[in-house]
């Protein structure tokens, strides 16, 4: 005991830091020195790195905004989507050409919670009777807008799916 006792202290008045003795096989990595709490074990920061951008991150993320309108868009996008691939799909079935294209409708709802426009954002590349049946099935779609004051509501398909 005396002479173990006697090289830790000479090995630690020394300038070279001690060889950590070898840690049994079945023991997790650990600190076993002065240096080694330090500097930890490599996989000791791996396992430090893998959880600091999760601490960090978890902490650093604002609360999240809560949207009274989404529930609200989500059930109406819901409602609405069968509607249009129903024009699409007649249209489809009774031609001998395959139709391909995508169309997009803007709901925008201003500060009162009423509608102020509901249109056809672009030229859509579908035939021209599909895109009419789609607009009036958007346009007669009811949707609960007092909780969505100031939004805009996009809702865009692409045929065939």
């Amino acid at each position: 005991m005396r002479h173990t006792l006697l090289f830790l202290v000479i090995a630690h008045c020394g300038n070279s830091p001690p060889n950590p003795p070898a840690p049994p096989p079945s023991a997790a990595p650990m600190a076993t020195s002065v240096l080694d709490a330090a500097t930890p074990a490599l996989d000791t920061v791996d396992a430090a790195a893998a959880q600091a951008p999760a601490d960090t991150a978890s902490q650093a993320l604002p609360e999240p905004i809560r949207d009274d309108c989404a529930p609200i868009a989500i059930a109406y996008e819901t409602s609405l989507r069968p509607k249009l691939r129903k024009c699409w799909s007649d249209a489809a079935n009774k031609s001998k050409d395959r139709i391909i294209g995508s169309v997009r409708f803007v709901l925008e709802i201003d500060g009162t919670g009423k509608i102020a426009t509901q249109k056809l954002a672009e030229k859509s590349d579908l035939p021209e009777p599909i895109v009419k049946c789609m607009t009036k099935a958007f346009k007669a779609e009811p949707m609960d807008t007092k909780k969505c004051g100031f939004k805009t509501i996009t809702i865009a398909e692409k045929f065939p799916r």
